[in-house]
């Protein structure tokens, strides 16, 4: 028996994606931003609910776009990271659009002969600093080249805001540095993307021709509209009745000083649970906070039930998600554990636990 539950709100994950086209307006594209196996929250049942709602899906590489492409022929994809030049020929032919972000990479296809030709986005650096081309002259010379080559289409030009919500003046001049190079194009037809799942709400003049959605999609944001997608859950296993003085779990790190009645959760880091929350976090227990006591073990972890009434082994132990009460968000995680609450969505390892898909 598997204690720990996967669960997936399918029919929050397509609320959310409507939410989102209904605030962009018909004449701006939705691209589902996808990659990292869809945040963490599984590629598949991900893109086949989002079908025909997203207008483009975002992965990070050939491997995930090859993926998706398994069981939907049809959606367009772009590729945002960097892709192998024996792998060109696939993407043209099977609507698979590719990121050029400087020279060399540029130089990896200019000679390549197809029979369809390849669409690119060229990634443009405005302060992210990561890929994309950082200044206009070298910029304007593959584009060029690029406009002559009958075996590649210009889609798309595109750039990545390195900041959400915390620095908005730092995303203006972003988008300004950007503007210089949106004024050298002469296709005015492409696809122009830079907003993320934070721009596309407060900055809508920025919205273009498409948007990149990803955080969002998965409802856990400062959106009242949006749903959580993701909810992870497990059981009690078993009680411990401890004494004053009695310590908890690896290296003795928690102490008794009162009687305390410890409950015992079949999760631990080997399944995602960070070793971090250790006497730092807690979850929900018949809607009562509970709180983490001792080490996060390999496939357990234990937790405060002193205060709680009538607990009962197998009573539900709610470890990602809301209740009317509590927010267990990804964001609560990250700020317990000095991380980002992407981080949060990829730790949880669904192969050690049930999965539950809500339609």
């Amino acid at each position: 028996m598997k204690y720990n539950e996967f669960i997936l709100n399918l029919s929050n994950l397509k609320h959310n994606a409507l939410i989102i086209k209904n605030t962009i307006g018909s004449n701006v594209k939705l691209c589902a931003m996808v990659k990292a196996n869809a945040y963490g929250h599984m590629l598949k049942p991900v893109c086949e609910t989002l079908f025909e709602i997203a207008d483009f899906f975002g992965v990070s590489c050939f491997e995930e776009a090859k993926q998706i492409r398994s069981f939907d022929k049809t959606t367009p994809i772009l590729i945002v990271g960097l892709t192998n030049k024996q792998n060109l020929s696939w993407c043209a032919n099977n609507n698979v659009s590719i990121t050029v972000e400087s020279k060399i990479s540029y130089n990896e296809l200019k000679d390549i002969t197809l029979k369809t030709p390849l669409k690119i986005h060229f990634k443009i650096n405005t302060g992210l600093n990561r890929y994309g081309f950082s200044n206009t002259e070298e910029f304007l010379e593959i584009y060029k080249k690029a406009l002559q080559n009958k075996f590649i289409e210009i889609e798309g030009i595109f750039t990545h805001f390195a900041t959400t919500e915390n620095e908005q003046s730092f995303i203006i001049e972003q988008y300004d540095a950007f503007k210089t190079y949106l004024n050298k194009i002469i296709n005015s037809n492409i696809i122009v993307h830079c907003c993320n799942s934070y721009a596309y709400k407060y900055f809508t003049n920025m919205h273009h021709n498409m948007i990149r959605c990803g955080f969002d999609l998965f409802g856990y944001s400062n959106q009242d509209e949006l749903k959580p997608v993701l909810e992870i859950k497990s059981k009690i296993v078993a009680l411990q009745y401890l004494k004053i003085g009695d310590t908890i779990g690896y290296e003795r790190s928690f102490k008794a000083e009162k009687p305390m009645t410890i409950g015992i959760v079949p999760m631990g880091y080997g399944d995602g649970f960070d070793r971090r929350c250790s006497n730092n976090v807690s979850v929900i227990v018949s809607n009562k906070k509970a709180k983490v006591v001792g080490y996060v073990c390999m496939d357990a972890f234990m937790i405060d039930l002193t205060k709680h009434k009538n607990i009962k082994i197998l009573d539900e132990v709610i470890i990602l998600g809301k209740t009317n009460d509590f927010d267990l968000s990804p964001q609560y995680y990250a700020k317990k554990l000095s991380t980002s609450p992407y981080e949060i969505f990829l730790k949880f390892k669904k192969s050690r636990m049930k999965l539950v898909l809500k339609k």
